[in-house]
């Protein structure tokens, strides 16, 4: 099944907005992770431009009265630059990605095969 490109605007805190045309390959949310009745939770989205760029947008949620969401987005230009941008590092040096970003790619890569692979260390 192919998915039809279609325009997309991506809001940024901060920051200018993102527009542009081409498809989501994948989603990922840690509110089910979390529980259903968890009143903050972030979202990301993966999109690839019809120029062959990619769109990383994460959305910081809250259902608490007088917080306000967060919206990020950056602009990626391989799946590989994907990949470390969703990546974490703490202060001791260990690092990994979330459930919620593994989810993302592991959709992604249904949809492009540039992601094939992406969350699976070969040992």
């Amino acid at each position: 099944m192919t998915i039809e490109s279609k325009r997309f605007k991506v809001y940024r805190d901060g920051d200018k907005d993102l527009s542009f045309t081409g498809i989501k390959i994948g989603s990922g949310s840690d509110h089910e992770h979390q529980g259903p009745q968890n009143s903050r939770w972030s979202e990301i989205d993966i999109y690839r431009t019809d120029s062959g760029k990619y769109i990383v947008a994460q959305v910081f949620r809250t259902r608490w009265q007088g917080e306000e969401e967060n919206h990020r987005a950056c602009v990626c230009e391989s799946a590989a630059a994907v990949l470390e941008l969703l990546e974490w590092e703490d202060e001791e040096g260990n690092s990994g990605i979330s459930n919620m970003a593994k989810e993302a790619l592991e959709a992604a890569a249904e949809n492009d095969t540039a992601f094939e692979g992406i969350t699976l260390e070969e040992v």
